[in-house]
């Protein structure tokens, strides 16, 4: 008999008033903490990004320990532990984003993973140590705010097979290290969207079929085309960065749905809270396709893995 690799059904959706809540309490800390606190806007937006995202796609006690090890994470990055030290930290957390996925089900771990290599990679992001104060006032105020509407867990994904769990992991390291090798071989400035991009790609149900993967690709094209039209309009950051959080809340309204909008609001809010500006269009196209090709090449090795084992286990069993 095969083992079933699949993830349980998603969550319900989250309804738009309580959406529109979410935004205006995310805005609440990031309008105040761009005009008063010159370079905390970006931690802080992490640290929201995170802490909220997380509550919302992990159960309580998970996502207040994704939020904790993200802290822990970024005060050891601050330590300057070196490039095995980044990597050691990384496999932690993909390990735990793992685990989260097989036992209690969730993504909040996933969530801490992303918080980490945007502290890491972002260039506008202050050294680890400055930033830690705002990361953390930023984790705490959006898994609070889940906490206090009621709202954590309430998108996340029930408990998956163990075998899901190891997937993920496996999907999470092999995805970053192909992305970290893709980046330093280009040499580019801005391949840091890459890893952003695909890490938000594993926050959504992993469906690994061609068709799952050509409906990612339209939303990763769409929210570039977003991102591309929005750009002329020369956003300031402290505008930029909650329209950036906004999409992000909308997307997670639109994850359990299976149509391409979560992936066109997620791609449309990394590329353009961190894009420079319009004259690097192309690599943002570049970049979403990169991660699409990606995750349909990651995905059906790991299928194709999953089904050899499972063969091999019904021999012996003959």
């Amino acid at each position: 008999m095969t083992q079933d690799t699949r993830p349980a059904p998603p969550a319900p959706v989250l309804p738009w008033t309580m959406v529109a809540i979410l935004i205006a309490v995310g805005a609440g800390l990031l309008v105040p903490t761009a005009f008063f606190w010159e370079g905390s806007l970006v931690p802080a937006a992490i640290g929201l990004i995170a802490g909220l995202a997380g509550g919302l796609l992990g159960r309580l006690g998970t996502s207040l320990g994704a939020g904790g090890t993200l802290i822990l994470a970024v005060a050891l990055l601050a330590g300057s532990p070196g490039i095995i030290g980044v990597w050691m930290i990384g496999a932690v957390l993909i390990a735990l984003a793992g685990i989260e996925a097989s036992t209690v089900g969730g993504r909040s771990f996933v969530l801490s993973l992303y918080g980490f290599l945007s502290v890491l990679l972002v260039p506008s992001t202050p050294e680890p140590m400055a930033a830690l104060p705002f990361l953390s006032l930023g984790v705490a105020w959006g898994a609070g705010a889940t906490w206090v509407l009621g709202l954590t867990g309430r998108v996340a994904a029930p408990p998956a097979k163990p075998a899901f769990g190891l997937g993920l992991a496996l999907f999470l390291f092999a995805g970053l290290v192909v992305t970290t090798w893709v980046v330093e071989w280009q040499a580019a400035p801005l391949g840091y969207w890459m890893v952003l991009l695909f890490i938000f790609r594993a926050v959504a149900p992993q469906g690994r079929t061609l068709r799952s993967a050509l409906r990612y690709g339209v939303g990763a094209t769409l929210g570039c085309g977003a991102a591309v039209l929005l750009t002329p309009l020369d956003l300031p950051p402290d505008v930029a960065a909650p329209l950036a959080f906004a999409l992000i809340v909308v997307g997670l309204r639109m994850l359990p749905n299976p149509g391409p909008w979560s992936a066109a609001a997620f791609t449309a809010a990394i590329l353009m809270g961190l894009a420079p500006g319009p004259e690097n269009a192309l690599f943002r196209l570049e970049a979403a396709l990169f991660v699409v090709v990606l995750t349909a090449v990651l995905g059906a090795v790991i299928d194709g893995l999953w089904r050899l084992v499972a063969r091999q286990g019904d021999g012996s069993n003959a």
